[in-house]
């Protein structure tokens, strides 16, 4: 059916297992139907339960399929809406999230990263901006300077040509972290 489709081109945009509920949040569906739609999905042979709220796609090549049924723009919403999702949820700053579990932190500016059109469409560049920076700045104090390269450049391109007046201490600092790492990593 139409709603399982939708649902699979969803959990497509994980890397790897996904949840009924955060499933019925990116996709505005009520828990309850999309408990029912991934049962469908599980008894087609599509996923599989990894645990009680955690699924898998059986297969990468599954996964690959589900993918390309989505448009693009539809992968950046979806990739947006996890984004969202994951830095939305629990307690205490962005900050905080970021000591306390820094792999989630590291997925979620990711997806976001994924869908920064949308960013810019909702007037968040400076929030997108911000969330690079934070992760880029954590990635540089573990010395992994490739992908705090990368985070930062993505932090410059979300700002745009005029980020220097959108905000500049944060261009600045934006800047100063990817001039360093470009050093570091040539």
């Amino acid at each position: 059916p139409g709603k399982c489709k939708t649902l699979l081109k969803a959990a497509a945009c994980f890397d790897t297992n996904f949840t009924a509920p955060l499933l019925a949040e990116i996709t505005n569906e009520p828990e309850l139907n999309v408990a029912e739609y991934l049962h469908t999905c599980l008894w087609e042979g599509l996923i599989q339960e990894m645990d009680p709220q955690g699924f898998a796609f059986v297969h990468d090549r599954v996964q690959q399929a589900a993918s390309l049924l989505s448009t693009e723009e539809e992968k950046e919403v979806f990739h947006y809406q996890i984004g969202r999702f994951l830095l939305e949820e629990g307690e205490g700053t962005y900050q905080d999230k970021l000591r306390r579990d820094q792999d989630s932190f590291f997925t979620a500016v990711m997806h976001l990263n994924q869908g920064r059109r949308l960013l810019k469409e909702r007037g968040e560049e400076l929030r997108g901006a911000k969330f690079n920076l934070l992760a880029g700045k954590r990635a540089q104090q573990i010395s992994d300077f490739s992908i705090a390269l990368n985070y930062f450049r993505t932090g410059l391109e979300i700002l745009g040509e005029d980020g220097w007046e959108k905000d500049y201490p944060l261009t600045y600092q934006l800047s100063l972290g990817y001039l360093e790492c470009l050093y570091l990593c040539c």
